[in-house]
């Protein structure tokens, strides 16, 4: 008979349990509910491409009577490589969509009911929970395999849609291989004339008409995860025979089954992920090769395009190959090497054909970091090349590209410092450090702007007395700038289920505690989309819209202002970055992206590959970046500081009128702004000069030779 504590613990460990199990159920059939959906839109999909039923479903083999299959059949890179007559597919098709873990392990491991009360009690034990969660896995993995196959075939057939005709028809009879000219040829001995997108192993010719292209994007669930299974089940039968051929309990079999089940998920998810990957990069592409429709100058000057059927040069990482830095014109048409580990050219946009024949001879680890860096490198460039234009667009009604917003001239002479900035790296080849680079570069540029819609557009619009003007931005902005940014998104979700104070929702220590309610708070109810392409024209052209021509030139001016003090940030030749205020290195104030000196998370080692802790501060383009991105952020956070103090000190009204803002400025001068820099001052030895210096003045100013980072750094610590 249980007693006291022993029965508190009793009734916790027992409620907890009921907890999980009502959190695994309500998981559980959302995840089937949402595959269901998923396998009609897939069924779909292989139906239009010529394909049946039979590539979503695998037949089912128990554990106990799996007989050990020695073969190690290569799996085939394209479904094109399958023939109707191919024995390697299975046409096994149930008459209802099963659960996936039915597929793997009905009689133990999938076998629960909600049914009774008495089901529902059989099931609070912790092996039975278990199990449920390990019947979870493998139905959300399922779920993402179908969303990956779907997405990828829809965004290829966007992709081939968007093809201008002339072009498509040239890409079906074009057999002229790359030109180079005659020294860089020279130079390039292991240089292989060979395609990269040849068709595999038991494919009879190389596709040709549009439909052929797009089946070879189609992807059979059952081909991805036969031969895992056969894997699975080997190492099941390896483990039985261990001990003699029998297991003792069920239990012990039971988790036995449970590792195996998880290790095959994992596996198949690494396999499938990479056509989710694939898929992304062919949605930025199509978009980037939109957005040069538009300005058909830096189109023609500054990129390379792939087309359909096109013969590419392999070049290998070891090659000799030395671009000039000052030409876009006279590089490889390969964005990275064959192995993925060396950058060949930032601007060069293959076909959504070549995409899908990327990395495709390498093993499944080697081809997924390089599809990931390949990734990397072209969202940045997309979203970076997005605002160019975007902004550009800011200035007209129209859109064309208004020159006093930069205008095309403005967007090439960036692009042109972005190579610059990629030839300056210590390993300009390196498709970590420049991935790491454009990324920086991309937050900067949407910090950047972001800085001047919250900050500086407001504060000219109210201290001009234009309220209308100002209350536009405000309007707009709560819409538009979260888009912009990786912030968290409040819903339904995140307020009945947050991640428990005071851990952060991007901690790594909420990721491990509460994995569930991070990735949802973080990701959002829906994380799964099959255009995932952030809108970034749309949101910078809500914040301004509404305003007259003459705001658009203040706001203009505002974003100037921002970019000086950027410059003066790089001139003064010091490190900034936002203050933490609790010391709490598990703080994600960096975008989502790992501190440098965070060992937990994965992309730290990354930046220290590319940066040495030795580097100079302000002469490697990565530490430029870096340091700029801290200056914005602490911007931000200031920014963020000084209206929370005007809402305590004035009210919640303190920014609707423009008497009401002077009355804030004058009060934040005299209360924060002056103690905070008579302390500067004083941390600088110049207490007494300060002093003389302000005497005499009717503004305060900062202490002389007070940096600006540390200007706004006083003011945040005094502010907390």
């Amino acid at each position: 008979m249980m007693q006291g504590r022993e029965k508190q613990l009793y009734a916790v460990e027992t409620f907890s349990r009921l907890l999980e199990l009502v959190t695994v159920r309500h998981r559980l059939l959302e995840s089937a509910s949402e595959t269901a959906h998923l396998a009609q839109l897939y069924r779909n999909v292989a139906s239009e491409l010529g394909f049946d039923d039979f590539h979503l479903y695998l037949r089912p083999v128990q554990f106990e009577v799996a007989e050990p299959n020695d073969e190690a059949e290569q799996r085939p890179v394209f479904i094109t490589a399958v023939l109707e007559g191919d024995a390697s597919v299975d046409r096994f098709t149930p008459s209802h969509l099963p659960l996936s873990i039915q597929e793997l392990d009905e009689n133990q491991i999938g076998r629960f009911s909600f049914s009774s009360e008495e089901a529902v009690i059989h099931l609070m034990n912790r092996p039975s929970i278990e199990n449920l969660q390990v019947t979870l896995a493998s139905q959300v993995t399922q779920k993402n395999a179908l969303i990956s196959a779907v997405k990828l075939v829809c965004l290829c057939r966007w992709a081939q849609r968007a093809t201008p005709p002339a072009e498509s028809e040239a890409a079906f009879h074009s057999d002229k291989d790359v030109k180079f000219d005659s020294k860089r040829g020279s130079e390039t001995n292991k240089v292989q004339q060979k395609s990269d997108s040849s068709p595999s192993k038991g494919s009879a010719r190389a596709p040709t008409t549009t439909k052929e292209r797009l089946m070879e994007a189609f992807v059979s669930i059952q081909l991805e995860k036969v031969g895992l299974r056969d894997e699975m089940l080997n190492s099941f039968l390896k483990k039985k025979q261990a001990v003699g051929g029998l297991i003792k309990t069920l239990e012990e079999a039971a988790a036995i089954k449970r590792r195996l089940i998880i290790n095959f998920l994992n596996k198949f998810s690494t396999q499938i992920s990479l056509h989710c990957v694939r898929a992304q990069i062919v949605a930025y592409y199509n978009s980037l090769t939109s957005l040069l429709d538009d300005v058909p100058s830096i189109r023609q000057s500054h990129f390379v395009f792939g087309q359909a059927g096109e013969p590419e040069v392999i070049l290998d990482s070891g090659a000799d190959l030395c671009p000039d830095p000052w030409s876009f014109r006279r590089r490889p048409q390969q964005l990275l090497s064959a192995d993925g580990k060396t950058l060949l050219n930032l601007w060069f946009i293959p076909h959504f054909s070549q995409v899908l024949h990327m990395f495709s001879t390498l093993n499944v680890s080697a081809c997924s970091a390089a599809l990931h860096h390949t990734l990397q490198i072209v969202s940045a460039l997309h979203d970076i090349f997005h605002y160019l234009v975007s902004f550009s667009r800011l200035g007209n009604t129209e859109d064309s590209l208004a020159a006093d917003w930069g205008g095309a001239e403005g967007v090439g002479a960036e692009l042109l410092e972005i190579q610059r900035q990629v030839d300056r790296l210590s390993h300009p080849s390196s498709p970590e450090c420049v991935g790491r680079l454009l990324q920086l570069r991309r937050q900067v540029l949407l910090l950047q702007f972001d800085t001047a819609v919250r900050h500086l557009i407001r504060e000219a619009f109210l201290s001009s007395g234009d309220v209308a003007s100002y209350q536009s931005v405000s309007d707009n902005m709560a819409a538009a700038l979260p888009l912009l940014s990786d912030s968290i998104q409040t819903d339904v979700f995140s307020l009945t289920l947050p991640v428990p104070r005071p851990l952060e929702t991007r901690g790594c220590q909420a990721q491990r505690m509460y994995p569930w309610r991070s990735f949802i708070a973080c990701q959002g109810s829906f994380p799964l989309h099959v255009w995932d392409v952030p809108p970034i024209e749309y949101c910078m052209q809500l914040c301004l819209s509404g305003l007259s021509n003459r705001s658009r030139l203040q706001a203009n001016a505002a974003i100037l202002g921002v970019s000086l003090l950027m410059e003066d940030v790089l001139n003064g030749g010091r490190e900034a970055e936002p203050v933490r205020l609790r010391g709490n290195k598990d703080d994600h104030l960096h975008d989502g992206k790992p501190d440098e000196g965070d060992k937990v998370c994965s992309e730290a080692e990354a930046e220290e590959t590319c940066v040495s802790a030795a580097a100079a501060p302000l002469q490697d383009p990565i530490r430029v970046q870096s340091v700029l991105k801290g200056f914005l952020l602490l911007t931000k956070q200031l920014q963020a500081f000084k209206e929370s103090w005007a809402q305590r000190r004035l009210g919640a009204q303190v920014f609707r009128t423009a008497t009401s803002y002077h009355q804030f400025v004058k009060l934040y001068r005299a209360e924060v702004f002056f103690p905070s820099m008579r302390a500067l001052a004083q941390q600088m030895g110049k207490e007494r000069d300060y002093e003389v210096f302000i005497s005499g003045s009717q503004c305060l100013l900062p202490p002389p030779g007070a940096s600006e980072v540390d200007v706004k750094t006083w003011q945040v610590q005094y502010n907390y």
